[in-house]
């Protein structure tokens, strides 16, 4: 290093000791700094020993200086859990405060939709949309409704039209470039958009007229996409469903209030069934990994572990969403448009031999190699341990031996769900 130009980190983050009347410390635990960051006690605020403090850098560690900076604020008490999220967002400098021009812009916005504003869209009003997210969510995304005809089944995926207020180069704009994605916490989010658009104008709520954009198909009995279309959109979602509420519906208990979408949920379940046989049929890898979810309380307190319960009615909107990805993905292939793919490629023989290696250890009697695709014979393999209690480990196994999925220009597929054109139209992370 000849020069340092300029300094990425200009704040920490940590818990306050006085040493004597003249000064303080915040002791450097975690070896990230090479030395404690001094504090004299005119320029520590007040705080008292234990707290957490958020200090500005005045001077950097170095041959000829000491580590030195002054509070600019005191989050608490450092035995607090309440403090802890606001501890993280500072410590991983999570910018959480909007700009003035932003929060003005938004406050500009109107809470519903303008008829200006839905001049030139598809109105698709009178379809029965309906978004179906997990009880906690806050903001609904995307919306689905599915219809069936003599050609098979019409899908329409419907996403919240975001575009259409962030325009680029405003301060809403820049507040979001500066963030790039919303940042969420137990019970908390640092929104990437004021709350004017991430809860209001920009969340498909039921019962009132949002902008969207939508992905419509056309698919066979079998499952294959025969045509698919893009445009913009006014809708208005008919209800907001849980993933509990979903499946009730699916398990013949439709509560009563619900019996009006009652339909679209069993279309898109059977259109669901067919896609995921379809996908795991050609070559789509099966890795059921179990989540755990932290339950914290009220006090900000963890108080329990459990098992995240997976439904078919997660299945149900991942595999739409899935197949409104893949038309996209497609679409822009046709069109030879540059576009951003979601891709994950082949992992490495290296990898594979070792996996082999685990699978003939747990018994497995399957090879990795020969003429079939790989994907088929990880799941043919993986098949034989269902049900049994190696599974987990070996599809954790499998999980660690593939590469990681990642945007990119280029289009390359999707090894790990078998596709060859895949895009993020929305995310079908469930």
């Amino acid at each position: 290093v000849v020069e340092i130009l300029a300094r990425a980190v200009k704040k920490v983050v940590g818990k306050f000791l006085p040493v004597d009347v003249k000064y303080g410390v915040i002791l450097d635990e975690n070896r990230h700094w090479g030395s404690d960051l001094r504090i004299r006690t005119e320029d520590s605020l007040g705080a008292k020993e234990g707290e957490i403090v958020v200090v500005e850098i005045t001077s950097y560690p170095g041959r000829n200086q000491d580590f030195t900076g002054h509070v600019v604020s005191i989050i608490g008490d450092s035995e607090d859990p309440m403090n802890d999220i606001t501890r993280v967002i500072h410590l991983h400098n999570i910018p959480f405060e909007f700009s003035p021009k932003a929060l003005e812009q938004a406050k500009a916005y109107s809470p519903y939709v303008s008829e200006k504003d839905i001049v030139g869209r598809v109105d698709l009003r009178d379809k029965n949309l309906i978004t179906i997210d997990g009880a906690t969510a806050k903001d609904f995304d995307d919306a689905v409704y599915t219809e069936i005809d003599g050609k098979g089944f019409r899908v329409w995926v419907a996403i919240a039209d975001v575009s259409h207020y962030v325009e680029p180069g405003s301060s809403i704009d820049d507040d979001a470039y500066e963030r790039g994605t919303s940042v969420y916490f137990p019970n908390f989010v640092v929104p990437m958009l004021p709350e004017a658009l991430s809860n209001e104008l920009c969340s498909l709520k039921p019962k009132v007229a949002r902008l969207c954009f939508v992905c419509e198909m056309q698919m066979d009995f079998q499952g294959n996409i025969v045509s698919h279309d893009f445009y913009e959109a006014v809708m208005e979602s008919k209800a907001r469903v849980t993933y509990g509420q979903a499946q009730e519906i699916l398990d013949g208990k439709t509560p009563s209030h619900l019996n009006h979408i009652e339909s679209n949920i069993k279309n898109c379940r059977d259109i669901a069934k067919i896609l995921m046989a379809k996908r795991f049929r050609e070559g789509s890898l099966d890795l059921e990994i179990p989540e755990t979810q932290v339950i914290v309380n009220e006090a900000g307190e963890p108080v329990d572990i459990i098992k995240s319960e997976r439904l078919f009615a997660h299945r149900l909107i991942e595999e739409l969403m899935l197949a409104a990805n893949v038309s996209v993905g497609r679409f822009l292939g046709e069109k030879n448009m540059p576009g951003i793919y979601r891709i994950h490629e082949e992992p490495n023989e290296e990898k594979i031999a070792d996996l082999q290696k685990f699978l003939w250890n747990f018994g497995a009697k399957n090879s990795l190699t020969g003429k079939d695709r790989l994907q088929t014979k990880i799941s043919k393999t993986l098949e034989g341990f269902k049900g049994k209690p190696e599974q987990q480990i070996l599809s954790m196994l499998t999980l660690r031996a593939m590469n990681q999925a990642k945007y990119s220009s280029q289009n390359l597929g999707h090894f790990g769900l078998g596709f060859s054109h895949y895009s993020h139209f929305t995310s079908p992370i469930r």
